[in-house]
């Protein structure tokens, strides 16, 4: 794989009585996850996502993150494989699959004459892939509480400060004047084109047909879309990172100190995925994704937590929701324990 930060967007076949078809759960946590390919001459990772609801999956190759995103389109292949067709001048053809844990990525070299005919197709190379976890430094530890231990945190914690946003169409329209090009509509505000602050641009490279303005968070240059189903969709404009690492700013939950926070984005039916982000060099990134890990140790779904909160830097408390009720909702109550190797 070159060394290049690449966003492969994956299309899937569009069928069931014209309906869009989600990727099933079993697929996405089959293939979900950080990946690193080992040997000596160099370390390769790449992390897949998807999106629920959505027909597409995010595959981000970290690579030395000089060179612009790339976007490609593939297809859910009948034996469960994904399957990205060459495009001369863009890229090779590329395999997925994961089998016994492993993730297999076969690339063929493709040689083209100036019509766009193949010349000559390579054999397929190979490429194996362990999943690793989202942060070797960190270990992480969820323990179900009682609803006392809970309350008794609870009341020493201070309230979690919101995160300012513009939220006003003419004054966003002004300050990201030449980044974002809007275009006012029966009163919404409907995203064209972003011009990202790094070079690139989401010209003909994302579905921003269904999007539409809801806020624009200055501290951290980031926007964020209402979609189809009010599914949230989020850009950096100065990295343009997606969604899955950006998340809904609306709902982070920070820690005392900055140091971590939780994230969330709303799926679009009734779930939300969950992450946590650390702060270096002045910007978040995702370190773990929560729904994942909390299945993996409880074996039970986290589909929409209330009540979230930090005591210290390394200790999340959160309700996950069991049952809504209009008298009041009932929940179970879990503790998160993040523990920094380093220290």
């Amino acid at each position: 794989m070159k060394h290049l930060l690449i966003i492969l967007l994956l299309l899937v076949s569009k069928f069931l009585q014209g309906q869009e078809k989600e990727i099933p759960r079993k697929v996405r946590s089959l293939y979900e996850g950080i990946w690193q390919c080992n040997n000596k001459f160099q370390n390769s990772t790449i992390e897949i996502k998807f999106e629920p609801g959505k027909d597409y999956a995010v595959i981000k190759d970290a690579g030395n993150g000089i060179a612009p995103a790339k976007i490609l389109y593939a297809t859910l292949g009948k034996s469960g494989q994904f399957v990205i067709p060459a495009v001369q001048d863009y890229n090779d053809y590329t395999e997925m699959e994961v089998l016994d844990g492993k993730l297999y990525l076969r690339t063929k070299e493709i040689t083209w004459d100036r019509t766009g005919n193949i010349l000559l197709e390579g054999s397929l190379e190979t490429k194996t892939f362990n999943r690793v976890s989202q942060n070797l430094n960190n270990q992480v530890s969820i323990s179900k509480i009682t609803r006392d231990e809970f309350d008794r945190q609870r009341k020493q914690t201070a309230p979690n400060k919101p995160i300012q946003k513009i939220t006003d169409f003419k004054i966003v329209q002004e300050k990201l004047k030449g980044i974002v090009l809007f275009e006012e509509l029966d009163g919404n505000l409907f995203i064209k084109k972003i011009n990202f602050r790094n070079g690139n641009t989401t010209d003909g490279s994302y579905q921003l047909d269904e999007c539409s303005f809801s806020a624009y968070f200055p501290s951290e240059d980031i926007i964020l879309l209402e979609c189809g189903h009010t599914t949230d969709r989020s850009f950096n404009l100065k990295t343009g990172e997606e969604t899955y690492d950006v998340g809904n700013l609306n709902y982070v939950t920070t820690s005392p100190s900055g140091k971590y926070r939780l994230n969330k984005i709303f799926e679009g039916q009734e779930c939300f995925n969950h992450f946590i982000q650390e702060k270096g060099n002045n910007s978040y990134k995702k370190i773990l994704e929560l729904n994942e890990l909390f299945e993996k140790k409880t074996g039970k779904w986290l589909c929409v937590i209330e009540k979230e909160f930090w005591t210290d830097d390394h200790t999340l408390y959160f309700g996950l929701v069991t049952q809504y009720k209009d008298g009041g909702n009932e929940y179970e109550f879990y503790k998160v324990m993040i523990t920094d190797n380093n220290n």
